[in-house]
């Protein structure tokens, strides 16, 4: 089968690619899309959902690719790697079509000249998308699940049984009480990946954060209820604590905390740039 291969944007303007997800009721079926190029003016440009991930690193292979359809019904393989892959997987629809912006497939990552333009428009990309996924990765033993539905909780203020639930947060093979931090589920999920990047960090900075949608498996969570559960969270801690020495199996709230401040820190950064005239 052919490779695809991306037709030239138009030089210096705001043209963006989005592909046109087509839908699947089974998770591992192959990926097909069409790619259609679209100018981005403010809101009322096409709808789209725009996707962060982190590249870790990896590399196009052969084992993941995705179908790419043309006007005249052939279809062409465009190789990806595997994360954009896994995040195409887990955001299609069972039914629809879903309206996709995602670097590696909507920037032809072979001309550089391109790479820079459309970076210019980063900015606007993630601000006027309808609605922004973060993929944070599989969850093949359910501890995103787990951290995702005690953080509802908090943030709905079911806190009766908080002792409780954050007992189950912990890990019990820790052998000293100050490994406990590094032990919780909380860190397996919050010190993913995408957390530790400048790059998407400043994607989700520029969007509306809070009703960012953060997807681990088959698990999501809105990121304001990351934010209403860290607050209770560490009202928690508070009450618990004693003087300046706090017990340190209540340490593990941090993990949390430390990725909001950042991203607080980043949406300040990011609001003074765009006023001075530019971001990236």
């Amino acid at each position: 089968m052919d490779t695809y291969t991306h037709s030239p944007l138009p030089q210096n303007s705001n043209y963006i690619r989005i592909i046109k997800l087509q839908p699947s009721s089974t998770l591992q079926a192959v990926l097909h899309c069409e790619i259609i190029v679209k100018e981005l003016i403010d809101t009322s440009s096409p709808a789209f959902d725009a996707i962060s991930y982190a590249w870790e690193g990896q590399i196009l292979s052969q084992d993941h690719f995705i179908y790419c359809h043309e006007k005249d019904g052939r279809s062409k393989r465009l190789l990806i790697i595997r994360n954009c892959e896994a995040a195409l997987r887990h955001v299609r629809l069972e039914n629809d079509i879903r309206d996709i912006w995602i670097d590696s497939i909507c920037i032809d990552q072979a001309t550089a000249e391109e790479k820079n333009n459309q970076v210019r428009l980063m900015g606007d990309i993630y601000k006027y998308a309808q609605k922004v996924i973060v993929w944070l990765g599989e969850d093949p033993i359910l501890r995103g699940k787990r951290v995702f539905q005690i953080l509802r909780m908090l943030a709905r203020g079911d806190i009766q049984n908080i002792d409780e639930m954050v007992e189950h947060m912990l890990e019990r093979t820790a052998p000293q009480p100050d490994q406990l931090y590094g032990c919780s589920i909380f860190g397996e999920i919050f010190d993913r990946p995408w957390f530790t990047r400048l790059w998407t960090l400043q994607e989700i900075a520029l969007a509306d954060a809070y009703e960012a949608l953060f997807l681990c498996g088959l698990e999501t969570i809105k990121f304001g209820d990351i934010i209403e559960a860290n607050i209770r969270l560490a009202q928690w801690r508070s009450e618990k604590t004693h003087n300046d020495n706090p017990d340190p199996k209540f340490y593990h709230y941090r993990v949390i905390q430390d990725a909001i401040t950042v991203h607080a820190l980043l949406r300040s950064y990011v609001i003074s740039h765009q006023t001075a005239g530019g971001f990236y």
